[in-house]
């Protein structure tokens, strides 16, 4: 029998939560088809359904010395372990910037034979002011330096983190898939789902429940979302409102949340695991980012046939085309919002059918992104 030569790819990836990991989870499920072996450096523990998904493509997950707390000496030691253990054909890095000329710097002195490869996975604002905007297209020019593929989950992250002198042909989108067997409820499931988890929140049969799912950060603006909130308490409106994450913002919205006297109306949830589970108690959800690289809560939110409404900085790929997706302005009247929530929650059902299609349409499937990214890969290490 023939042997069949494995790839080795080692991704970096600073911490567990978020995107990032559920897009290297997502991968990884589907890699052993392509004879693709996954391992993973990162700064923090990762759960065990995580470890699992890289174990079986045959690789690991390795934790690395942060040199802010353990010092340069340790963090080097930590990643040229690593480094040496395999002949690495790529180096996948979901960093970027003079971080990721860290991480390259010691690829090139213990893995020099790896291809390196930076990901773009949000859009990088440019600065107003002329000398941080220097500084932005020298991070551009470090980035298109270092790369050997002009990778990201988008073209426009694509651009904002290389620079507009990569052109769409340059650039490779891999989709920030998702497992669509998860959110394609049957109609027994779909109600099992929102009467079990409405039980959970305690939320009465009369009111509308709106979910923000992400990291409570600055960048994904929940404190427009608590504007909405305290509007529709005014209104008398009988909407909850639940956060789902977690992150260096929740004191400061638990605060907010006291002194709107929204107790009553708004829930911070924390972080779950298993999110497909959430959306059938859902009526809407809101992403009112002031930066996404994508948006695949939006995708997942569609994929359940919940309405979305999104800020204009969500880019055009996260809309699957199926009439679910409601855009509004950042600079438009918090009044606005709550009408675009109260026209999105009123959609009609769509088919399960519709939306299975609608994910295949897009590539936004594990299969067909780990398709995508197999080719990529073997074009980069020319097999």
């Amino acid at each position: 029998m023939k042997r069949v030569n494995q790839v080795r790819i080692l991704h970096i990836m600073s911490s567990y939560g978020g995107g990032i990991s559920t897009f290297i989870h997502n991968l990884a499920t589907e890699m052993s088809k392509y004879h693709i072996v996954f391992d993973v450096v990162t700064y923090s523990d990762c759960p065990e359904h995580f470890v699992k998904a890289i174990r079986q493509t045959g690789g690991d997950v390795y934790q690395l010395k942060n040199p802010k707390k353990s010092g340069w000496s340790a963090f080097k030691h930590s990643i040229s372990r690593v480094l040496k253990l395999y002949d690495y054909q790529v180096v996948h890095c979901h960093i970027t910037g003079y971080r990721a000329g860290i991480y390259w710097s010691m690829v090139r002195r213990f893995s020099p034979q790896s291809k390196f490869v930076i990901h773009a996975h949000y859009i990088a604002t440019m600065p107003e002011h002329p000398v941080k905007r220097i500084g932005y297209f020298m991070t551009q020019q470090l980035n298109r330096s270092l790369s050997d593929l002009y990778v990201g989950c988008s073209y426009q992250a694509i651009e904002s983190i290389f620079g507009y002198q990569v052109s769409k042909s340059q650039g490779i989108i891999i989709p920030n898939s998702i497992d669509e067997s998860k959110f394609l409820y049957s109609k027994e499931q779909y109600q099992t789902l929102r009467e079990q988890w409405r039980g959970y929140f305690d939320i009465e049969s009369d009111q509308y429940v709106i979910g923000q799912i992400g990291r409570l950060a600055k960048i994904k603006n929940h404190k427009l979302t608590l504007q909405i909130a305290q509007l529709a308490k005014e209104k008398h409106l009988p909407y909850r409102f639940i956060f789902f994450g977690q992150g260096p913002m929740e004191s400061e919205l638990k605060t907010m949340i006291e002194e709107y006297q929204l107790e009553k109306i708004v829930i911070l949830a924390g972080r779950y695991e298993q999110m497909d589970q959430i959306f059938p108690m859902l009526d809407g959800t809101i992403l009112p980012s002031f930066n996404e690289g994508l948006g695949t809560v939006a995708i997942e939110s569609q994929a359940g046939g919940i309405p979305v409404v999104l800020s204009e900085n969500v880019p055009a790929e996260a809309d699957l085309g199926m009439g679910l997706v409601y855009r509004q302005n950042l600079t438009a009247p918090i009044e606005f919002w709550l009408e675009s929530l109260q026209t999105a929650m009123t959609h009609q059902p769509v088919p399960v059918e519709e939306r299975s299609y609608a994910l295949t349409r897009s590539k936004y499937t594990n299969h067909q992104a780990a398709r995508v990214y197999a080719s990529s890969i073997a074009g980069v290490i020319k097999i």
